[in-house]
């Protein structure tokens, strides 16, 4: 993979990328980044590292690279392009520059209809799905999962979904990386056939497709329940799925939320998704909560 070596002083002169209070960033920073070339000057995005990268990740962005004319047929991917260096460290990746809303933004958006946020969330699903066929036939990208599903690590860009954190994949030989809702979730422990952490510290889980639709059923639930569900008790999830079954969710979409603490294999609901049934309104965890107390 090419590696661009700039100095702290430009580095410096950047345009850090504003976020929301919404939009969770937790290993670097974006900075808008005018590369040019021969014949003219192309806007991308760098995305900084926290801390210096672990081999791991650098393997990761490399492998991605080495695969990319498989993984560009995804027009949702926006794949690594470059490693940006500084004094010979690893500083940050180069992006493509994408016009849009980060989801998390667009989620809190009380302006978007209901109904294209489900669409939203059904695209990804359908991502998902056609990636889990994929994975079946592409021997070199057998395993590659999207690592880290939450809603911050998408973008809606003229009404299509970008995924944007690539570098926190598993692909090739790489170990997963930390996940919003799956690291240290102490309660997929009881789960062992399905859900299986790497290390004594709960930090890190072998993706699966599992794995991925326990993240994407999470990031659905938690929009609806305008917390991160995935901190719930089992007791408290599963009251709280009997709840949104109660205000009109679909059966089937419910028991398919109550299948992910059970050993059976996890299911997709993203074709169930109702878009005119919007029970946002009455959907939260606070109105679940203010709701049980009355009976």
């Amino acid at each position: 993979m090419e590696t661009v070596e700039i100095n702290k002083y430009h580095l410096n002169k950047l345009k850090l990328l504003e976020t929301s209070r919404f939009v969770t960033m937790t290993e670097g920073k974006i900075f808008l980044y005018p590369e040019k070339n021969q014949w003219e000057t192309e806007m991308k995005v760098i995305k900084s590292f926290f801390l210096t990268p672990s081999q791991n990740k650098i393997d990761v962005v490399s492998t991605l690279d080495e695969n990319r004319y498989s993984l560009m047929r995804y027009k949702e991917l926006v794949l690594p392009e470059k490693i940006i260096t500084s004094g010979g460290e690893p500083y940050g990746i180069t992006l493509r520059f994408i016009e849009g809303d980060n989801f998390s933004d667009y989620l809190m958006n009380k302006d978007i209809p209901y109904s294209e946020k489900i669409k939203r969330f059904r695209e990804i699903g359908n991502f998902l799905s056609v990636m889990g066929e994929f994975r079946k036939y592409d021997r070199p990208l057998s395993n590659f999962y999207l690592g880290d599903i939450h809603s911050s690590n998408f973008l809606v860009s003229n009404g299509k979904m970008k995924i944007v954190d690539l570098d926190s994949c598993t692909i090739g030989l790489a170990n997963p990386s930390i996940s919003k809702y799956l690291s240290q979730n102490f309660k997929l422990e009881r789960y062992g056939s399905k859900y299986k952490f790497l290390d004594a510290d709960k930090t890190l889980m072998i993706p699966t497709d599992n794995t991925e639709l326990y993240s994407y059923t999470m990031m659905f639930l938690s929009y609806l329940a305008g917390l991160n569900v995935s901190k719930l008790s089992e007791e408290d999830y599963f009251s709280y799925i009997t709840y949104l079954n109660s205000i009109g969710v679909d059966d089937e979409m419910c028991r398919i939320f109550r299948r992910i603490y059970t050993n059976r294999e996890n299911a997709d609901f993203h074709e169930l998704l109702d878009e005119s049934n919007d029970i946002t309104d009455k959907s939260s965890f606070n109105e679940f909560v203010r709701n049980r107390k009355l009976y």
